[in-house]
């Protein structure tokens, strides 16, 4: 089992309650602080770089959540997780103003305890992958710079012959062409500097592939790489000039689609997307394979102002039509 790489404060008053705990996380969490009440929990997480907290309310010293305000006054962004055996309307109201993550009643659910530690470090987890991404971007990018200047003495032709390579393997996706996961974050975060800069919209698409994986069970996953690259084909002349699209991995796909006026002209292009493939896919002259789509929208800024949450919403829309019957489009706003 792959462990959540994540250090996690553990606070439990009750030492058999934590002797178990710890030991279930220790085999799930890449690392496991305990403290046994509130003046040591804060101790510790003063002396260590700690990602989440998990904590009881009722403790001697210092109680959770006076921990958590505590906490909340230093950092507001870190998760936290309370544990209580109090079904206190009092104690859920203050510990929603102090903006909890997530409450876990006593005794504890293990399974629905990794879960939620799962949902709640997953937004963190994925600015901490995009921060990475950035990084090595730009890291790629200085080392371009770098064989740029060694090299235009000696052959400017070659210079740009391996300059456009090293761009086509760092930002494209090598089956399809188009931008990578790392190119597309970065022109949607570009996107969005261009928005609030000009107090423009633009609207998002998540689209992802129906039953793409029976695609690959009954015909191989060669012929599924054909229909990834014929769909991307067709994707993309339906497309302006000023969209761009960008595949996330597998059967996923990300298209800005800049200069948005109005809710109506993204109706039209999703329906326009949809459209597109009425037609089955004829793969090495031989095989005809009906493909479609589900697609969720959000539109920056009316739905979100972030890289982050304009995902995460347009993913959220795009499963509320996967759950219902697949093949169609769904607005984060209509949901």
């Amino acid at each position: 089992m792959n462990r959540l790489p994540v250090c996690l404060l553990y606070v439990e008053d009750d030492v058999d309650i934590a002797q178990e705990i710890i030991e279930f996380l220790s085999y799930r969490v890449s690392e496991v602080l305990y403290a046994c009440d509130g003046e040591e929990a804060y101790q510790r997480y003063k002396e260590h770089n700690v990602d989440i907290i998990v904590t009881d309310i009722q403790m001697p010293k210092m109680n959770g959540l006076e921990l958590i305000a505590k906490i909340r006054e230093e950092n507001r962004d870190i998760p936290v997780v309370i544990t209580t055996a109090y079904n206190d309307n009092a104690f859920l109201l203050e510990s929603i103003n102090l903006g909890i993550d997530g409450y876990l009643l006593k005794p504890i659910d293990l399974q629905v305890m990794f879960e939620t530690l799962q949902k709640v470090v997953k937004p963190m987890l994925m600015h901490r992958r995009i921060e990475e991404l950035n990084e090595r971007l730009i890291e790629i990018n200085a080392e371009l710079e770098a064989k740029i200047a060694q090299a235009v003495q000696e052959n400017t032709r070659t210079l740009v012959e391996e300059n456009t390579e090293i761009k086509k393997i760092a930002f494209y996706d090598t089956l399809t062409g188009v931008a990578n996961r790392a190119l597309i974050y970065a022109l949607l975060e570009k996107e969005i500097q261009k928005a609030q800069r000009n107090g423009s919209k633009f609207a998002l698409f998540f689209i992802d592939l129906d039953n793409f994986k029976s695609i690959n069970d009954n015909y191989g996953h060669h012929i599924g790489d054909r229909v990834l690259i014929e769909f991307t084909q067709r994707l993309q002349s339906a497309l302006r000039e000023s969209d761009t699209v960008g595949r996330l991995g597998g059967d996923e796909f990300l298209l800005i689609a800049a200069d948005i006026q109005d809710i109506n002209a993204v109706n039209i292009l999703a329906q326009k997307i949809l459209d597109l493939f009425k037609e089955p896919f004829l793969i090495e002259k031989r095989y005809e394979i009906r493909v479609t789509c589900s697609i969720g929208i959000s539109c920056f800024p009316d739905d979100a102002t972030s890289m982050e949450e304009l995902i995460k919403d347009a993913d959220k829309a795009m499963y509320s039509i996967k759950k219902e019957h697949k093949e169609g489009v769904a607005f984060y706003s209509t949901l």
